[in-house]
Formats: structure tokens, C-alpha cells, sequence
């Protein structure tokens, strides 16, 4: 019965406002600012990386549940059929990989996109694929996304691996110090406070 009257409420909800918003409950919220892309019949993607050639064929970042950009009011559709909109700051939880908003995407200026955090020195020359776990990090890409771990930058920041990832939650620093030995963790989603 209680699911029941969740899925209808949010049906209205999904009707009332145009954009779905889930009930994160006790759920960490995430916050990001940065522009979106959209694939023809694929999900919105939050760009942390640049989109490719022009007409862009997407950009890097984590995926959005359930969010349409060509219903964004600033929604640009390319001849290609990717649709892209200026930058958003986006609210919502971290779920299997994806963000699942809790409130409505926010228009925002460009200058407050999130920037990831940085090695806080220089950056080592050796590439991560000089390293061990480097190597491994690379290879397990399929079991990272089946854990919901989105690996956005790997490199060797003095003597240890760093990873920006989507959310630095600790369930995700637990899984990759456990399986990769120390590395140093950042994440580009940050939690609301």
C-alpha cells in the first residue's frame, strides 16, 4: 500500500512540476554545478569533461536519472540530435551510478561550475598506467560502474595513485583503498550541508 501511494505521488509530482524529483529520505544529498549533454536515447550526463568535436557527440561526466534536457528552457539540439544547455546547479543523491534529483536544476553562471579537488602539489610524471594499481584501477572500469564508482581522473600525485571520482562517499574510498591499497580519493559531486 505504502508504494503504492509513493508511485502516485510521485506521478503528480512528475506532472505538476515537469521534472522528476525522488524523495531522498535520510539519503546524502549531492550538489554540482556544471553545464549537461544528452545522447539521442540516452540519459543527461553532468559534463566534467569537455565535449567532443563539433557537432559534440556528448561530454564525460556522471549520468542524471531521469531528466529530458530538450524540456530545459535553454535546450540546444545539434544536427546530430545531442541536445545540450547551459550550466546548472543540480541537487540530488547518489544512486547506482547516477544522480537522482531531489530538487529542480537551478540556472547558474558559468564561473560557479565545480571544479574537482587537485593534488595540492605537482603532479608526478609518471602516467597511472606506469603504476600497478594504476593498471588494475584502468582494467576493472566494468566492475567500478557495477558498483556505482565512476572514475573521472586517474594520475600520480607524488608517490600515491589519485582518483576524482563522481562521489567520494566513504563506501566508495573503502572499496578502492580495500582493492587498490592507498590511493587518495576526491570527489567532484559534494555533499549539502
Amino acid at each position: 500500500m505504502t508504494r503504492c501511494a509513493t508511485l502516485i505521488l510521485l506521478v503528480f509530482g512528475l506532472a505538476a512540476c515537469g521534472q522528476p524529483i525522488v524523495n531522498a529520505g535520510a539519503a546524502t544529498r549531492y550538489t554540482v554545478t556544471a553545464f549537461m549533454m544528452q545522447r539521442p536515447a540516452a540519459p543527461a550526463i553532468v559534463c566534467w569533461g569537455m565535449p567532443l568535436p563539433d557537432p559534440p557527440i556528448g561530454c564525460g561526466g556522471p549520468p542524471v536519472a531521469d531528466l529530458d534536457l530538450s524540456t530545459m528552457p535553454d535546450a540546444h539540439r545539434y544536427r546530430n540530435g545531442v541536445v545540450a544547455v547551459g550550466t546548472y546547479r543540480l541537487v540530488g543523491t547518489w544512486s547506482a551510478g547516477s544522480l537522482h534529483l531531489t530538487e529542480a536544476p537551478t540556472p547558474a553562471p558559468a564561473s560557479d561550475r565545480t571544479r574537482l579537488a587537485e593534488c595540492s602539489q605537482d603532479v608526478n610524471e609518471r602516467s597511472p598506467t606506469d603504476v600497478p594499481q594504476g593498471e588494475k584501477l584502468i582494467a576493472d572500469e566494468d566492475l567500478l560502474r557495477s558498483q556505482g564508482i565512476l572514475v573521472l581522473e586517474l594520475y600520480m600525485c607524488h608517490d600515491r595513485l589519485f582518483a576524482g571520482v563522481a562521489v567520494a562517499d566513504q563506501e566508495t574510498v573503502d572499496f578502492l583503498n580495500a582493492r587498490y591499497g592507498p590511493i587518495k580519493v576526491a570527489g567532484w559531486l559534494q555533499p549539502v550541508s
